[in-house]
């Protein structure tokens, strides 16, 4: 298996880019595409996960692979199947994602 090598920087970029904030940081990565920008979050969600950064758990959801392309849906089934969580039958989308949100696990979450 290759190694991630090369882009140590930018790992500790987004580490201080997340840090920055005691309730809510947001990141993003952008640029050409096929210059990396999955494999850094996907190596970053990793690094997290090895050092236990992230007691409240990591949620990796993809856009390219959920119902429609809408993230929405990934939303909710996560919470469904991961969370456990019983979503309420009354409501919008939105609603029922704000439900998602204020109901996970304790601590600190990433979701990339």
């Amino acid at each position: 298996m290759p190694k991630f090598v090369g882009r140590d920087q930018e790992l500790i970029d987004l580490k201080k880019q997340l840090q920055q904030s005691q309730k809510l940081a947001i990141s993003t990565l952008t640029g050409m595409g096929g210059i990396g920008k999955t494999e850094l979050a996907r190596q970053f969600g990793w690094q997290e996960w090895r050092e236990k950064a992230y007691p409240g758990g990591i949620c990796w959801l993809s856009v390219a692979e959920s119902d429609g392309g809408f993230i929405g849906t990934s939303i909710l089934d996560f919470a469904r199947v991961h969370l456990k969580l019983t979503l309420p039958d009354e409501g919008e989308l939105d609603v029922k994602i704000r439900y998602c949100w204020q109901n996970w696990l304790a601590g600190n979450v990433l979701i990339i």
